[in-house]
């Protein structure tokens, strides 16, 4: 039986409202039923609120999450605010506003929740979703009024036809999850000790001006005057050439500072606030840094971290640091880089497996393990040997019938270093983190199969939860002194890599690649990341089947076992690649390969061109003209990686560990 949701309805904008209980369901049909006429009229208000006046003094708590998406400046249109919410996966009503048209498209977003959310709490968890839905910069600042008055869905006669209304089914915004994620951020990671200069951390450059917008995104403008000039004072206090730009832009966001009301000219009040601002008063970038953080601010990477500069003296003495300036026989007395699979893992850090299903990455999983507990060479490379726990949590069949693969097909049985968990396990879980750490030994290769598994419940795109998850692997690590290395999966578009959040591939010291090819029947996987190693290289292997016993039934059971393989696929057979940036980049790279005077480098033979790794980025870049600058570079290199994993292109590596790319023969 769904659940009575508590809201407000009123004829006008100025009537005392009436409290009703309703269902979702027939919240669906009512703002389905747009009507055409003036803007003016009946309404609601997202909330339990006594009947009489509209008062946010009356509001007991909120019972929807509602966005107003105005589009200022930036387009973001339906079928994108569709798959930002599919994917989110959220209980989600969305319609069109009355001043919306086709050229600026303004619509209106109502997410369902778990529970009321009290007045105190409603700002912070609105703009925390916001944020992790990327709509931040869109929404209206006024919907954080918890009495807000919205207007039942209306068009004007000329738009007559043009009323667009989605509704999906989900979950419910989880409430308590969200009031975690912002305790998380605001208790749970320290901010560094607060220093008068720490504002010299912020020198003006592109990456600290979008972050001060970041912030500025999350504080309304329409606030009450003292928090006004106290923000603009905290931007003053960065002494940059843009931050008269940067508090006019958002000053702009408030009729109560920049309406037609004003009573002075705000261009002539913010001037005045600039000259009036004194470094001595207690203003910092910290005062915004605070504000921001108190309305559900979260860090875009879990992380970075932000000095809490707001106070003005020392927390304690500051010894002042001494830096070691290294020689060169003192660089040359540094210990190397240890590996435990030569330029693919190293002995200490958090790596991850991933690819799509069906692409062998556990079965490779496993082989790579065992190659780690006997020492053997994995596709060629030395390994060292070391203990392996192999954490299971996809079925503890699967994993049996895998290693009576690994048996037959090696003929010898498993080596006594390696060991099977098959409990759960749960990385945000502190117990259970400190169990499995306090059982593993110390240098092992701890492998967790998969992270999804490992952190139910929790949202892989989220920065927050994928914070938690990365700072339990990085706990892990340090308390087994060895690898943490996870199992996971890519995305529906394999080009673009690991699934979930950005955060995790820049976290890892090491990553490889599985891809596969259904038309090709091709399998391989490549070092998509390896510290102070070389990328892109790639080693295609096959899935052998075995046959391991019979079931119950007395049918035959079979399981495989990883096998190195070079492709007997023709790459005339290959079909160009199609994607939008796939092909140009691949077109550019084939050009630039087949104009290179350089030949015979790594593997290639004496007659093939060859082009490095950095020209290869280089010249991909100049094709990937509508992606954003700072990630050209990181697109351009995991389209390196699907050409090398789908056979467009062959690597290798020099005797200095460069990489090389060519094309393979026709």
């Amino acid at each position: 039986m769904s659940r009575k949701i508590a809201i407000g309805v009123a004829k006008s904008h100025y009537s005392d409202v009436k409290a009703l209980r309703q269902d979702w369901g027939d919240l669906v049909v009512v703002l389905n039923d747009a009507k055409q006429g003036v803007k003016e009229g009946s309404g609601w208000v997202a909330a339990e609120i006594s009947s009489g006046p509209r008062k946010l003094e009356f509001v007991e708590s909120i019972s929807f999450l509602v966005f107003d998406i105005d589009n200022k400046g930036d387009v973001l249109r339906q079928d994108a605010i569709m798959e930002l919410i599919d994917k989110a996966g959220y209980k989600a009503i969305l319609h069109s506003t009355y001043n919306h048209t086709p050229e600026s498209p303004r619509y209106r977003l109502i997410l369902d929740i778990s529970e009321p959310i009290k007045p105190k709490h409603h700002k912070k968890i609105l703009l925390n979703i916001a944020q992790k839905l990327g709509i931040s910069h869109y929404i209206d600042k006024a919907c954080l009024d918890a009495a807000r008055f919205f207007y039942r869905p209306r068009y004007p006669e000329e738009q007559c036809g043009r009323f667009e209304f989605w509704s999906t089914d989900g979950d419910p915004v989880n409430v308590q999850d969200c009031l975690d994620q912002i305790r998380f951020r605001n208790e749970a990671i320290p901010p560094s000790i607060p220093t008068k200069t720490a504002v010299s951390d912020w020198e003006e450059n592109e990456r600290n001006i979008a972050k001060i917008r970041e912030f500025l995104s999350v504080c309304p403008a329409d606030c009450e005057y003292e928090k006004w000039r106290n923000i603009i004072w905290s931007i003053c206090s960065l002494n940059w050439n843009d931050g008269t730009l940067l508090i006019t832009e958002w000053s702009r966001q408030s009729k109560r500072h920049w309406g037609d009301f004003v009573m002075m000219d705000p261009h002539a009040e913010i001037n005045n606030l600039i000259d009036q601002y004194d470094s001595t008063g207690g203003i910092t970038i910290g005062t915004l840094v605070a504000e921001a953080k108190d309305n559900g601010w979260v860090p875009s990477s879990p992380f970075e971290d932000v000095s809490d500069t707001e106070t003005t003296e020392l927390l304690e003495p500051v010894v002042p640091k001494k830096y070691i300036f290294l020689d060169r026989n003192a660089l040359m007395a540094l210990p190397e880089l240890k590996w435990r699979v030569r330029h693919v893992l190293p002995t200490r850090g958090v790596a991850a497996i991933y690819g799509p299903s069906g692409s062998g990455k556990s079965f490779l999983a496993i082989d790579l393990a065992v190659s780690i507990c006997l020492g053997n060479d994995w596709f060629g490379k030395k390994c060292k040997s070391a203990p392996v726990v192999y954490v299971g949590l996809e079925g503890s069949a699967g994993i049996q019938n895998r290693v009576k693969a690994w048996e037959i097909g090696r003929s010898k049985q498993l080596p006594p270093n390696f060991s099977a968990v098959l409990d759960e396990l749960d990385l945000t879980n502190d117990d259970e983190i400190n169990a499995i750490a306090a059982q593993t030994p110390k240098g092992a290769v701890l492998i967790i199969d998969t992270l999804n598994r490992a952190a139910p419940g929790r949202d892989e795109n989220s920065s927050s939860d994928m914070g938690l998850i990365l700072a339990a692997a990085k706990r892990l690590e340090h308390a087994i002194e060895g690898l943490v290395l996870l199992v996971h999966h890519t995305g529906k578009d394999q080009s673009k890599g690991l699934r979930g959040h950005s955060s995790l591939h820049a976290a890892l010291d090491a990553a490889i690649a599985v891809a596969k090819n259904d038309k090709l029947k091709t399998k391989s996987w490549s070092v998509s990341k390896s510290k102070d190693g070389a990328d892109q290289e790639s080693f295609g292997f096959r899935l052998h089947s075995h046959v391991i016993g019979k079931d119950e039934d007395g049918e035959l059971e079979t399981s495989c076992t990883v096998e190195p393989e070079i492709s007997s696929v023709m790459p005339s057979q290959l079909p160009e690649p199609k994607g939008s940036q796939q092909q140009p980049a691949y077109t550019a790279v084939k050009n630039l390969i087949k104009n290179s005077p350089i030949k015979g480098k790594g593997d290639a033979t004496v007659n093939d061109s060859c082009i490095s790794l950095v020209s290869a980025v280089k010249e991909i870049k100049k094709t990937l003209c509508t992606v954003e600058k700072s990630k050209r570079t990181y697109r351009a290199k995991k389209l390196i990686e699907f050409f090398v994993a789908n056979g467009y292109l062959v690597s290798g590596l020099d005797e200095n560990g460069n990489a090389w790319y060519w094309l393979p023969d026709r």
